[in-house]
């Protein structure tokens, strides 16, 4: 899978048949000497519209998970030569349509090849706002969720071949099984989100007969704090 387009053009085959109507047809005779001059005059204008209300995501942005960009396309990321993870995700950053959008026509996936027995699902997410988002929902490029901001997920898998076992049990001290975690997760057997967070505090200097120390917790990030401990 390599371009995504994202077409907001709703109203364009309303212009195209405006502009066939009122600029085009009331001039085709002084204008174009042939039929097929016009036409092609025409669909050029045509293509002029649909460029200016569509939008292509770079696919350079977002997130990999065992996937990799490689020659303008998304695929499973290759640990050796000739020898690649047994499924990855790819999820594009929050992608915002613009202040005029008014709604997605289609969203086209150009080029999306399926090697050998690679599977590829293909997930929308929707936002009005920008903040709060829908679950990932199969997606329909003919008739895609509605909002202004989306997020896609491309979620890629290939069987093992004969012969071969696999398997993905979270160790990170496996290259194979290497997760991408941030600071809130972990990988110890099993994904989990961590309950555990130890941080260094910083010296303010002295404070009447002793030293203060102090760190500041963001609330925001946690959904409940239980206990606070100073080793």
């Amino acid at each position: 899978m390599d371009v995504i387009s994202l077409s907001k053009a709703n109203k364009t085959l309303s212009k195209i048949k405006q502009l066939d109507e009122s600029v085009v047809a009331p001039l085709a005779e002084d204008r174009f000497p042939t039929i097929d001059a016009r036409l092609d005059w025409l669909e050029g204008q045509a293509e002029k519209i649909k460029a200016e209300n569509s939008k292509k995501i770079d696919l350079n942005q977002g997130i990999f998970n065992n996937t990799e960009l490689k020659n303008g396309k998304i695929q499973l990321k290759e640990i050796k030569t000739g020898k690649f993870f047994l499924q990855g995700i790819w999820e594009s950053p929050i992608i915002d349509l613009g202040e005029g959008w008014k709604g997605t026509k289609l969203i086209e996936i150009v080029n999306q090849i399926k090697m050998g027995i690679t599977n590829c699902i293909l997930e929308i997410s929707v936002s009005s706002d920008g903040k709060s988002f829908s679950d990932y929902t199969s997606l329909d490029p003919n008739n895609p969720l509605q909002g202004r901001y989306i997020k896609l997920k491309t979620t890629l898998s290939a069987q093992a071949q004969s012969g071969q076992t696999k398997t993905l049990d979270f160790n990170q001290s496996s290259s194979e099984n290497m997760m991408t975690l941030n600071e809130y997760t972990e990988a110890n057997g099993k994904l989990q989100l961590k309950n555990t967070y130890t941080y260094n505090m910083t010296d303010d200097g002295a404070l009447r007969t002793g030293k203060q120390f102090s760190f500041t917790v963001n609330r925001a990030n946690f959904k409940s704090i239980k206990s606070i401990g100073v080793n």
